[in-house]
C-alpha cells in the first residue's frame, strides 16, 4: 500500500531518533483536551485507499465504541504493552503470565507451538507465506484472553480474514520463541473487537466494546490540532 510516511503514537522514543514522537508533542503543546487517544477499527475487509477506522485524538470515541470495559495498567515504561495470565480457544488453553503489546497491525501474533495448535484444532494450514490457510466458511470458536483486570473475548468473524482472491486465513501469526520481549501482539483483528483507549497520563490501556461494525465514511475533512478533540480517519 502507498503512503506518505508514519504517524509517532509512542509516547517514549526507542528507535535513538531525536525528535519527540507526535503525540507527546500535541500534548505537551497543550492541544489536546487530555493525554490519551482512542482508535476504533471497522470490522470489514481491508481495501486500499478506503477508510478503515478512526483515531480520536483528545478523548473517548463515544460514537463507535461502547461504555469502558476497564483499564490494565502499563507493564513497561517503553512500549503500550500490559500482562495476561491465560490464552484459550475451543478445548485448549495455555496458561502463563506474560507481557503482550497493542498495536495496529494486522494479526493477533502470539508463540509459534500455540498459534499452531489453535490452527490444527480448527483445520487450518500453515503456508509458504508463514500464515494459516482456513476453509472460509469455518466457524472458530472465541479466542479468550485473561489479563490482570479483563476478560476479553474475539469472536469468530475477527478471527477469520478473507482476502480479495476469495480465500481466507486464520487470524494469528505465529512468532519464533523470544528470551525476551512480549509474547503477544494484539492487532487490527483484536481491535475490531475493542476499542483501545492509550491513557498516556495514567500509564494504561483502556479498552471498550466496538458498537459499530462498518466506517460510514471514506473521507473526513481535516481538523486543526486546536480543535479538540480531533477524529481523522485511519
Amino acid at each position: 500500500a502507498e503512503f506518505d510516511g508514519m504517524i509517532g503514537l509512542a509516547f517514549y522514543t526507542t528507535d535513538g531518533a531525536r525528535s519527540k514522537p507526535f503525540i507527546m508533542s500535541l500534548i505537551d503543546q497543550g492541544y489536546l483536551d487530555k493525554p490519551i487517544f482512542t482508535v476504533w477499527f471497522a470490522q470489514q475487509n481491508i481495501q486500499s485507499g478506503k477508510a478503515g477506522g478512526m483515531i480520536t485524538y483528545g478523548g473517548f470515541d463515544s460514537e463507535n465504541c461502547g461504555d469502558v470495559i476497564g483499564y490494565e495498567s502499563l507493564s513497561s515504561p517503553y512500549y503500550y504493552q500490559y500482562k495476561i495470565n491465560s490464552v484459550a480457544m475451543g478445548g485448549f488453553s495455555y496458561e502463563r503470565r506474560v507481557d503482550v503489546t497493542q498495536g495496529f497491525g494486522t494479526w493477533i501474533a502470539g508463540p509459534k507451538p500455540i498459534t499452531d495448535r489453535f490452527a490444527k484444532d480448527v483445520g487450518a494450514h500453515y503456508n509458504q507465506d508463514g500464515l494459516y490457510d482456513i476453509d472460509c466458511g469455518t466457524k472458530v470458536p472465541s479466542l479468550y484472553i485473561t489479563a490482570d483486570k479483563i476478560k476479553f473475548e474475539i469472536k469468530s468473524e475477527n478471527l477469520v480474514v478473507k482476502l480479495d482472491n476469495g480465500k481466507c486465513l486464520l487470524g494469528f501469526l505465529p512468532m519464533g520463541s523470544s528470551s525476551y520481549g512480549p509474547s503477544w501482539h494484539m492487532g487490527a483483528l483484536f481491535t475490531r473487537q475493542y476499542c483501545t483507549i492509550f491513557d498516556i497520563g495514567e500509564g494504561r490501556i483502556g479498552f471498550a466494546d466496538s458498537i459499530r461494525k462498518e466506517i460510514e465514511i471514506s473521507t473526513k475533512t481535516p481538523t486543526t490540532p486546536t480543535q479538540k478533540p480531533a477524529t481523522a480517519s485511519t
